[in-house]
């Protein structure tokens, strides 16, 4: 498929769409972690329409930015690259598909002695051990990743000790400073088996249980709720994107993707840094 934008590949507006699962690093959210405020009201004007719109993010629930889940028909989202679906009208878990046992246990041991440190999601919230804010310093150099790690995490003295969390994990986060060390760990998670894989940014590891997407995700929504497929749309930039693109009705790829999920996607719009989803909005309606 050759790149273009969807605003240029198409010459009408885009009817009945019901669900838009719409993912939040690289696509919703600019590189300097902001949602440009027009994109705000043209989602708040989609909402009002009656269409779902769906935050669909590899991140936990906590970390989703407030101005988004308090719109009125934000009504669910997706988290933990797919692993749990949220009700935010009662702030409650509706699905949710935890690790395999074992693969906390089996991260953690990996980590003594190397440079680098492991984030935990569970039940909507993140833990780290106490000293790694000072190790993603050092790993990741951008100033509002360490401003966000520091504010949004809740410090354990010691993870390989919390027992208790390892079989209540959903998805764990994982930070190199030596691609070596990440490429070693990844070799012995494959050997296990059971487990997604994928990674948001260089030097990430993203574990997730093998069941868990997005895909699956906005599949099983879209059952509990009598949404057709066919009348989804999906945007993301990711890997972790992949499956919901796949499925969805209308599944759209950011200007900045990796050029396999633009091949993958139905149409190509800009990227997160140009107004990449307003661009795509702005041909949607009821």
């Amino acid at each position: 498929m050759t790149e273009m934008t969807l605003y240029k590949k198409m010459d009408t507006v885009i009817h009945g769409i019901q669900m838009m699962a719409i993912d939040m690093d690289g696509t919703l959210m600019d590189s300097n972690d902001h949602i440009p405020e027009t994109t705000i009201r043209r989602i708040r004007q989609l909402s009002e329409q009656g269409i779902l719109v769906v935050p669909c993010s590899g991140r936990y629930l906590k970390s989703i930015p407030q101005n988004l889940l308090m719109m009125g028909n934000v009504r669910y989202a997706v988290t933990a690259n797919g692993a749990q679906i949220w009700s935010m009208r009662s702030l409650s878990s509706l699905y949710r598909i935890k690790l395999p046992e074992g693969t906390v246990k089996t991260v953690l041991e990996f980590l003594k002695g190397r440079d680098g440190y492991a984030e935990l999601f569970s039940q909507g919230k993140s833990y780290i051990n106490e000293g790694d804010s000072i190790r993603a310093s050092r790993i990741n150099h951008n100033y509002n990743f360490v401003r966000y790690f520091t504010r949004n995490h809740i410090l354990v003295p010691d993870l390989s000790k919390a027992a208790d969390l390892w079989n209540e994990t959903e998805k764990i986060n994982l930070f190199f400073l030596e691609a070596e060390d990440r490429e070693c760990l990844e070799g012995i998670l494959r050997q296990r088996g059971g487990l997604r894989l994928t990674s948001s940014m260089e030097g990430n590891m993203e574990i997730n249980h093998a069941s868990a997407d997005k895909g699956a995700a906005l599949k099983w929504l879209c059952s509990h709720l009598g949404i057709p497929l066919e009348h989804t749309m999906a945007i993301g930039d990711g890997d972790n994107d992949m499956e919901m693109i796949q499925y969805a009705g209308w599944g759209i790829a950011m200007g900045n993707s990796r050029d396999e999920l633009k091949r993958l996607a139905r149409y190509v719009t800009g990227d997160n840094d140009h107004g990449g989803v307003e661009e795509v909005l702005r041909l949607v309606k009821w």
